[in-house]
């Protein structure tokens, strides 16, 4: 269905990218989330560079994306609930959305301005069509690990 060849940022509705099918209709529990993940994480850039509204203050260092993780969503970023033991790993597998720059700062290649928010959804398509070939391909690394049930778990 749609595999290949076919340019999901050329579709004009993420609901239905012909006859009737959504991007999204072959994602599974690990798609999802990357795309709640996308998204937090180019939120929490944009946010934090207009509270701040500090120049010498570019983003979030690496080291205390953790704490302002928290403070913003009020929820805690189980690294491992990814299947990853740091953020530079948890960046890697949204790094189509965002990146660590040389001075460890959180960064988005994404424009706050948006006008519409399809670009997580094409995006996400995008990277599980890029894993399922590397997978198809052999390699073992491309296979996610996320844990379900820490994931789905509500916040406390």
């Amino acid at each position: 269905m749609f595999e290949d060849g076919f340019d999901v940022f050329g579709v004009s509705d993420v609901c239905d990218m012909g006859q009737g099918v959504p991007v999204f209709a072959q994602w599974t529990f690990e798609d999802w989330a990357l795309l709640g993940l996308r998204f937090e994480l180019t939120a929490l850039v944009h946010a934090f560079r207009r509270d701040v509204n500090d120049a010498e203050r570019a983003g979030i260092h690496v080291d205390h994306f953790t704490f302002y993780y928290n403070r913003y969503f009020r929820k805690a970023c189980n690294l491992k609930s990814y299947g990853v033991e740091s953020v530079a790993e948890l960046v890697g597998l949204v790094s189509d959305s965002v990146y660590l720059s040389p001075q460890q700062v959180l960064c988005t290649h994404l424009s706050e301005e948006l006008d519409s928010v399809d670009i997580y959804a094409e995006l996400t398509e995008e990277a599980r069509r890029e894993r399922h070939l590397q997978i198809d391909s052999g390699n073992e690394k491309a296979v996610l690990k996320f844990s379900q049930a820490h994931l789905a778990a509500p916040s406390a």
